[in-house]
């Protein structure tokens, strides 16, 4: 989906940040933080978060929304330890840059919020103790002893009175705590080989329910303390997005497709657990694999938690829509749901209005800078999109573009003009005699993106390409090349210049090298007239003795 934010300073624009009923009206000193606010979350309409340019991290407490009254405070364990992301609902967390977690619960609900339940969610231990409620329960503290070593990639929350937790860590690895798990508190790893051993990509989960989304496309599904299991649904469709609201969880087909899991266990388990693999149901209706709109399928979702069973669903003709589902006294599916009309909304707009909950942390986005023609031809190159001309060098094939090759090179501009394809006999392949065809493509990638293929000290290469270039008339190329191996002669390639520097009409090279063996006496050693020709070459060799001549007169 588009990004929250653009601001080309890296600090959030006024108009992203006013949309929060949070970070509106919150006073002379909360306008001065948010003026360099580099990162904001809502939490809800009442509590909020910002860390500033200078990495300081606030925290925002509407304590009277009648009156306008806000507590803003500095949090220090979060300050300095370069926070990227934000996540909310019956416990706070926080991963820093380098992948650290960092949980607390909500200041907003007093001690009387102190339970077990919340307590293990935190994914660390804390004790009953008065003092560690206040400083373990209360303040932020890094989850490390439980997970040491882990680097967190991605935290996956259930709603807001949830109390269960998914974590994906830079290594494909799934842990879960919280309620209803031995040890709850503790991060319990589920092994890779009940994903049959591929890459986890993404996570999510609902209050006992756990998905995860694999390289291939595939979901897996697990109930608390039970065994992950592949979902069928899609057909061979490969499933490419996961989101969970409080209610359900959802996933997207790389073809539009949308289906959704029922979080509610006792509805959605069969009565037959033996089963090794569960049924994903369609949009529309149960087990409809279709998209929601044919003329207009699914381009991605996203889903918060926190915000109830709100959904925001973008269609590829970028409008987007939200729906919910309404359970009002209906303890169990199907539940009712709501839908608003497309529009141009963007995604934080529409959760601003219908959930008051940041769906992701909001960043200021910073512009990509401006789009450049040379890159474009460069990407021909690479992707030989609507590519019209081949040639045959080497018994091997290069595809390329007669447009840009015409353009960039007068060679190839009277090649095509003369029809020279045409003028071999109708073939539908150019045949490139008497070049290599490493040597013949690197010429080919030099007028697509003016850049030597070959590495410096690839000296006999880039010597063939020159020579190449010269032949081709393509002065640019031939001086590049004669540049480089200027600024690389040495004992191991003087006498290969040497001796062929001349019949690639690189005289500045031939002059170089020629000074290069005179001066570090490389001839000293052979005493044999017909091994120094040998060498360098007869003309060379001349040359050589000359120079000889005028340095010791």
């Amino acid at each position: 989906m588009e990004p929250s934010t653009s601001s080309a300073s890296g600090v959030i624009s006024e108009n992203k940040l006013k949309m929060w009923k949070i970070f509106r009206n919150v006073g002379a000193d909360g306008e001065e933080i948010l003026k360099t606010a580099k990162l904001a979350h809502a939490a809800d309409s009442r509590h909020g978060f910002v860390v500033t340019m200078t990495d300081e991290t606030y925290s925002f407490v509407c304590e009277n929304p009648s009156a306008g009254v806000y507590k803003i405070s500095k949090i220090p364990e979060l300050s300095g330890v370069q926070v990227k992301e934000f996540l909310t609902g019956s416990v706070n967390y926080a991963i820093t840059e380098d992948g650290r977690l960092f949980s607390w619960s909500s200041e907003l609900d007093g001690i009387e919020a102190y339970n077990r339940h919340l307590v293990d969610q935190l994914g660390r231990h804390v004790s009953c103790r008065a003092t560690d409620k206040i400083t373990l329960f209360y303040r932020p503290a890094p989850v490390t002893e439980s997970l040491p070593g882990v680097k967190v990639r991605q935290l996956a929350l259930p709603g807001c009175k949830g109390t269960y937790t998914v974590a994906l860590s830079l290594g494909g690895e799934v842990h879960q705590w919280g309620f209803s798990i031995h040890n709850s508190w503790k991060p319990n790893l589920i092994s890779k080989k009940h994903f049959d051993f591929q890459e986890i990509i993404s996570v999510t989960c609902s209050d006992r329910m756990g998905v995860a989304l694999t390289s291939k496309g595939e979901l897996y599904q697990w109930e608390v303390l039970l065994v992950p299991r592949k979902v069928l649904g899609g057909g061979s469709v490969p499933f490419k997005k996961i989101t969970g609201s409080s209610g359900y969880i959802f996933a997207l087909t790389v073809k539009g497709q949308m289906g959704y899991f029922v979080i509610d266990t006792e509805y959605w388990r069969s009565d037959d657990n033996s089963s090794e693999e569960d049924s994903w149901s369609g949009a529309g209706s149960d087990h409809d694999d279709s998209s929601v709109d044919d003329d207009a399928p699914i381009e991605d979702l996203a889903s918060c938690g926190p915000a109830g069973n709100l959904v925001v669903v973008e269609l590829k003709n970028n409008t987007r829509f939200t729906f919910s589902y309404c359970q009002n006294e209906n303890l169990y599916p199907p539940h009712i749901p709501s839908f608003t009309l497309p529009s141009g909304a963007s995604i934080d707009e529409l959760f601003s209005k219908f959930g008051s909950t940041c769906y992701q942390t909001i960043s200021a986005q910073i512009e990509p800078p401006p789009r450049r023609m040379s890159d474009d031809i460069c990407n021909l190159w690479q992707n030989k999109e609507h590519a019209d001309v081949t040639f045959s060098v080497d018994e091997k094939v290069i595809m390329a573009h007669k447009c840009i090759l015409a353009g960039r090179s007068d060679y190839f501009k009277k090649m095509f003009r003369n029809e020279w394809n045409k003028a071999k006999g109708g073939s539908s392949a150019i045949e490139v005699k008497d070049v290599k065809h490493a040597i013949f493509e690197a010429l080919l990638v030099y007028i697509y993106t003016e850049k030597i293929k070959f590495k410096e000290n690839e000296y006999r290469n880039i010597f063939d390409l020159m020579k190449l270039a010269d032949s081709y008339r393509e002065v640019n190329i031939r001086h590049e090349c004669e540049k480089i191996l200027i600024r690389n002669i040495n004992a191991e390639n003087a006498f290969f210049l040497a001796r062929n520097a001349s019949s690639a009409n690189a005289l500045t090279l031939e002059g170089k090298v020629i000074k290069f063996i005179v001066n570090n006496q490389l001839l000293v050693n052979n005493s044999s007239i017909l091994k120094m020709i040998e060498l360098v070459g007869i003309d060379a060799f001349q040359k050589i003795s000359v120079a000889l001549v005028q340095l010791y007169k």
